[in-house]
């Protein structure tokens, strides 16, 4: 079966996601519809340190699969900017939660950062 090209709506660059590349939303994928890409702590097999100390990217990122694709991800009955928003809320309770001394160790051996 042929799938149909996904037409997205342009955000301008101020309106659209804010990511603060923190990583937490790719260290729930025990969580997710994804967990084969679970690298057996949670964490997403794909998400790589960035060139920032502290941040992390997706190694995969042009290629993700359509689950981490916020842009395709919205509900119908939300714009996108909605969904953005709402999304940045959530990485805001995400980012408010106490780290456990387990994910701390995990993060700096991943980012190679002392803490």
């Amino acid at each position: 079966m042929r799938k149909l090209p996904v037409i997205l709506p342009t955000i301008p660059d101020d309106r659209a996601f804010k990511c603060t590349q923190c990583g937490l939303c790719c260290r729930r994928m025990h969580l997710s519809q994804l967990p084969h890409l679970d690298r057996g702590d949670g964490t997403c097999v794909n998400l790589i340190p960035g060139e920032i100390p502290g941040k992390f990217v997706c190694a995969i990122y042009d290629t993700r699969p359509e689950e981490c694709r916020l842009d395709r991800t919205a509900p119908t009955h939300m714009t996108l900017e909605s969904w953005y928003r709402t999304n940045e809320q959530a990485c805001l309770v995400l980012q408010a939660q106490p780290i456990l001394d387990s994910e701390i160790r995990d993060m700096a051996a991943l980012s190679k950062v002392r803490f």
